[in-house]
């Protein structure tokens, strides 16, 4: 019941919406009145408060619009604004089409050309300007490209029709040099075969070519090639049929889907022997390995085979219903959702995800109307689905009900499918505003997920689709050393309870897992992600040498970004932000150092291509054979390579203690006061202890958007005089509730930030 309502004015409202003002916002609920506790209030007449929340969202500063590109077969690319289907840029290509979705890196797209008559040029294009890097001739090669290129780091790699593995650095993107020519196939004069895929492996030491003259494993170790092996020589493999996941590699050849471990060892003859065949009878399309630990087949029976990738045994199956046209490649949206067409001229929706070790599948939505279907892969990006179809059209699909939003028509046959190349900002802080003065989600544990086959998780969903779908920009992950097949490694754990909380009993690699980040980071140049490590990473070390185990551990992550390609050997460059060190100059933007030049502004680091803010709480186990355990040298002195972030960041209690009271928060043991002004970040938690698996109702309860604000009041006046806004609110279930959820908090932060208000 109203209580106490003022009236009010709308012409003194209006007269204070704020310059530059797009949209507003008025949202008004009734939620229960909480106490102090875990619980709502007792049983029985519902007592409830009404709370009016009034916002406005001002229209983002734009880093780039939203860009697709696609080929066609007139030999003419098309850069296309994703949300209305318009082309802002129309390129043509000297010799050939573009039959592969270019790369995305550095915010530019990698492409070449495909002629069948050999000779090929590859170009490096600005999807917002349309503008070519690479001149006429700058990159030519005697080769058809077929495929996309891969990028390492500074280097791009690309398989050829003539059999040979060209490299090139692009670390000064308008002057490549060719670093690598190899003859891999060692073809006769003349011969060309098509290289349906160039891929790397997860630790970018070797590149796998997948082509009609069968797959070849090649080393890259050292920047001198060396052929690994080869495999079915005498057999051909089609458009896109490579897929990678992990040390798993799928290929199919129209009739059959293959695998091969790439790490086996080959026979006498360097050929790597077949790991697992499927072949069911009838035409297959390109497998899809974008789901954890299985590969998905469709057939031309309407059906879309689940497959175990270590042996290739069905786990399960989707049936479409439709008994003629080929289900064409699948593409996955984070690691649940999952979208395809077939050559009848439907495009269909699924949800397919691991429970308790067994798999099960629910439709979406009824199948959408595509006239003549497609054979391409969709592409999954912003919420919409885009299709290359089969009619001569691109086609853009609403991702929640599959209404049609657009369709756009090139002057020839799309001969690619799109990829995306440049989105839209953050719809929360603006890229004018520095890191400091910015909220962020933040997923805790954010690799405990049980889709991800993880026991008592902490999340629903893996980081990608956190980061995709969620809207998380910042990542708790608890690191270790484990013996992963004979060496260490730097694995995901928790509590060191060990791959036991995962059902498949397997340890989740760190170094895979950054590769699956640094994926995320090149399709969304524009965006920010921090990471925060809680670091337990202990190599063994001669005698009790504290240092000397610190200095192992500093190298093992450090080989760890390197080998994803977030890091390089030069000091400060890549994508990860420093803290504690001076940030090298890059993509044309000068150094910059947090200590004299206090925290950039995003567009800084979009700009820079430091995206990557890295933070360790460097922790540590004492060790009873050093001197007593209070005496051991702090943290700060422990240098695991990254940036303390007690240095820089003030943090409250974690677990139930940082539920219990909504209306306070206080420190945890290893930060500061939260009245420290000397620290700028403040990450606020706000979870349980144990896995809200067991307890559904209370991650609803604890991370919806006025439980959340409670607390964001009670931290800001808990910090005294500093009147602390978080930059980061880490969550449990980051995906929970739906409605007036987290994202809700976040932007109303980010608010506060931009007005310097109070909560």
């Amino acid at each position: 019941l109203p209580v106490n309502v003022q009236p009010w004015s709308p012409q003194s409202f209006l007269a204070n919406v704020p310059n530059g003002a797009q949209t507003c916002t008025i949202t008004l609920a009734a939620n229960p009145i909480p106490v102090s506790g875990e619980q709502a209030v007792p049983a029985g007449p519902i007592v409830a408060m009404d709370d009016l929340t009034i916002s406005f969202q001002q229209q983002p500063t734009p880093l780039g619009a939203g860009v697709i590109a696609y080929g066609d077969d007139q030999r003419n690319v098309y850069l296309v604004d994703a949300t209305d289907g318009r082309v802002t840029h129309q390129k043509s290509m000297m010799y050939g089409s573009l039959v592969a979705p270019p790369a995305s890196a550095q915010g530019l797209l990698f492409y070449g050309e495909s002629n069948p008559s050999g000779a090929s040029l590859l170009h490096a294009i600005n999807p917002n300007t349309g503008n070519d890097y690479w001149a006429a001739g700058t990159v030519s090669l005697a080769g058809s490209v077929d495929c996309t290129p891969a990028i390492a780091g500074n280097t791009l790699y690309i398989g050829v029709s003539t059999g040979y593995l060209y490299g090139f650095d692009i670390s000064d993107v308008q002057s490549p040099q060719q670093s690598m020519s190899y003859n891999v196939m060692n073809l006769s004069s003349g011969t060309q075969k098509v290289v349906s895929a160039t891929l790397l492996s997860v630790d970018q030491t070797e590149v796998y070519l997948v082509s009609d003259a069968g797959i070849y494993g090649v080393s890259i170790a050292g920047g001198t090639p060396t052929l690994l092996w080869k495999a079915m020589t005498a057999s051909a493999f089609g458009s896109c049929s490579g897929q990678l996941q992990g040390n798993i590699l799928t290929v199919s050849s129209g009739t059959a889907v293959y695998a091969f471990d790439v790490t086996s060892t080959p026979d006498a003859d360097g050929e790597l022997l077949i790991l697992w065949e499927f072949a069911p009878g009838g035409n297959l399309s390109a497998p899809n390995a974008g789901l954890s630990s299985v590969v998905l087949v469709g057939d031309s029976q309407g059906i879309l085979h689940i497959l175990d990738i270590y042996t290739g045994n069905s786990v399960s199956q989707v049936d479409t219903g439709q008994s003629s046209g080929l289900i064409a490649t699948s593409a996955t949206y984070g690691n649940r959702a999952v979208f395809t067409a077939n050559t009848s001229g439907q495009v269909f929706a699924y949800q397919i995800q691991a429970n308790d070790g067994s798999w099960t599948d629910s439709q979406l939505w009824n199948p959408a109307s595509l006239s003549q279907g497609s054979t391409l892969p969709p592409l999954i990006a912003n919420q919409v689905i885009y299709i290359a179809g089969a009619d001569g059209k691109i086609h853009a699909f609403n991702f929640s009900d599959g209404t049609s939003l657009w369709t756009q028509t090139p002057t020839g046959s799309p001969s690619s499918s799109p990829v995306l190349s440049y989105r839209p900002t953050a719809v929360f802080p603006q890229a004018s505003t520095t890191y400091d003065q910015c909220c962020w989600l933040c997923s805790h544990n954010a690799f405990s997920a049980s889709s991800s086959g993880w026991w008592f998780s902490q999340q629903n969903e893996g980081i990608v689709w956190q980061l995709e779908v969620n809207g998380v920009r910042a990542l708790m992950l608890d690191l270790y050393l484990r013996e992963v097949n004979g060496t260490s490694q730097v694995v995901y754990d928790h509590e060191g309870a060990g791959k036991f909380l995962h059902w498949r009993l397997n340890w989740e690699l760190f170094s895979r897992s950054l590769r699956e980040i640094k994926d995320w980071l090149d399709a969304n140049p524009n965006e920010v992600v921090t990471l925060l490590l809680e670091e337990r990473v202990r190599p063994s070390a001669p005698g009790s040498n504290l240092n000397q185990k610190y200095a192992n551990t500093k190298q093992l992550l450090e080989s760890a970004f390197q080998d994803a390609g977030l890091m390089t050997t030069t000091p400060g460059a890549g994508y990860v932000f420093w803290s504690d060190r001076e940030n090298a100059a890059q993509n044309g933007q000068l150094a910059w150092n947090v200590a004299s030049d206090g925290w950039p502004t995003l567009q800084w680091m979009v700009d820079s291509g430091h995206r990557l803010p890295v933070f360790s709480d460097r922790c540590y186990y004492p060790d009873p054979t050093i001197t007593p355990s209070n005496q051991l040298p702090s943290a700060t002195n422990l240098d695991d390579g990254f940036s303390w972030i007690y240095g820089y960041a003030v943090e409250n209690h974690y677990d139930h203690r940082s539920v219990l009271d909504p209306y306070n928060a206080s420190r945890r043991k290893e930060s500061s006061e939260l009245s420290d002004t000397s620290k700028k970040l403040f990450v606020l938690n706000y979870f349980e202890n144990i896995s809200s698996y067991f307890f559904p109702p209370s991650t609803t309860f604890t991370n919806n958007y006025f439980s959340l604000m409670t607390k964001i009041r009670g931290a800001y006046s808990s910090s005294g005089n500093a009147q602390r806004l978080p930059n980061f609110i880490a969550l449990n279930f980051v995906d929970q509730p739906e409605i007036l959820g987290p994202l809700s908090a976040v932007a109303q932060v980010n608010q506060l930030f931009q007005t310097h208000s109070a909560p």
